[in-house]
């Protein structure tokens, strides 16, 4: 069968504009998403491939705009002209202008009206299955640890990011292949961990000889997969590895 890299070719070949849609969402109950964190959730028609990204606030930062380039690069579409999709929020409008600044190819403005979930159905899709699997690694942490974790828990930030990444990877499309097979042409490979499994992994050495007589293994926290990098929480922060 054709490669995936062909079929996204063929795609853009044919004059379509993939569209790139993003939305603010919270995960708890209306009245109490001024007191949450929200969510950026940020959505690809072609790929259906889905971005989610905790926030301390939906006031624009100049790290996001440089995060959603760099996702739409890795998209495939760096110099391809786009169309980006949301409704007119403030937010969400100062954050489309930066970015559109930093892209080389045309960025093509398309607002819908606050709060009509139809005249935006692909995002509004996205997050509802995004959700579902945000409470399913939720519970199945919880329910390894035997007690709650607090909202403010900052392990839901990666949590939030990998319920997307993981969706990713296994979700099988109307295309028969996953959105990671249809952005980057390749199958995910890389083996996977219940989110927030301890794993007995082994520490880099460093490079200058230290810590010779240390352990080169210890146990850390599986808390998702970054291109083909596994990352892992521990005690002093986050590592990758490979």
């Amino acid at each position: 069968h054709r490669r995936q890299g062909d079929k996204k070719r063929e795609f853009l070949g044919e004059g379509r504009v993939p569209t790139i849609s993003l939305d603010h969402c919270f995960l708890g109950p209306e009245e109490e998403t001024a007191a949450g964190n929200p969510f950026l959730i940020i959505c690809d028609d072609h790929s259906e491939s889905l971005f989610a990204v905790a926030l301390a606030s939906k006031e624009y930062d100049d790290w996001l705009a440089e995060l959603v380039k760099s996702i739409i690069d890795e998209l495939g579409y760096a110099g391809v002209r786009i169309v980006m999709k949301h409704d007119n929020a403030k937010e969400l409008v100062r954050l489309r202008r930066e970015v559109t600044a930093r892209r080389t190819a045309p960025t093509v403005p398309l607002d819908t009206p606050v709060k009509e979930s139809m005249c935006n159905g692909a995002v509004e899709r996205a997050v509802r299955t995004w959700q579902g699997q945000f409470r399913t690694l939720k519970d199945h942490v919880e329910h390894e640890l035997g007690s709650e974790l607090g909202p403010r828990s900052p392990l839901w930030t990666w949590c939030a990011w990998w319920a997307a990444a993981l969706l990713n990877r296994v979700k099988v499309t109307g295309a028969g292949r996953t959105p990671f097979e249809l952005s980057t042409g390749h199958q995910a490979k890389t083996p996977v961990a219940a989110f927030g499994e301890k794993l007995h992994w082994r520490k880099p050495r460093a490079r200058d000889g230290t810590g010779k007589y240390e352990s080169e293994w210890n146990f850390w926290i599986f808390l998702g997969i970054s291109g083909a990098e596994v990352v892992l929480g521990t005690g002093d922060g986050i590592v990758r590895s490979r």
